[in-house]
C-alpha cells in the first residue's frame, strides 16, 4: 500500500511524461506508428489524464467537506 500512497498526486504527471515521450518518439522517427494506432494511443492518454485529474478533484472536494 506504500506505493499507492506514493502515487497520490503524481498520476497526472506520469501520464503526461509518458504521452510526451511517445509523441516525441513518433515525431523524431524513433518508432513509426500508423495513424490509427497513433490516434488510439493519444486518445487513451487523454482519457487517462482526464481521469487522473478528475480523481484529484474528487479527493480535494472530500478534504474540504
Amino acid at each position: 500500500m506504500k506505493w499507492l500512497e506514493w502515487l497520490q498526486g503524481k498520476k497526472t504527471y506520469i501520464i503526461t511524461v509518458v504521452a510526451f515521450a511517445f509523441n516525441l518518439g513518433c515525431l523524431m522517427g524513433w518508432w513509426v506508428e500508423s495513424s490509427a494506432v497513433w490516434g488510439f494511443i493519444n486518445s487513451l492518454f487523454l482519457f487517462l489524464g482526464i481521469g487522473a485529474i478528475r480523481a484529484g478533484v474528487s479527493n480535494e472536494v472530500k478534504k474540504v467537506k
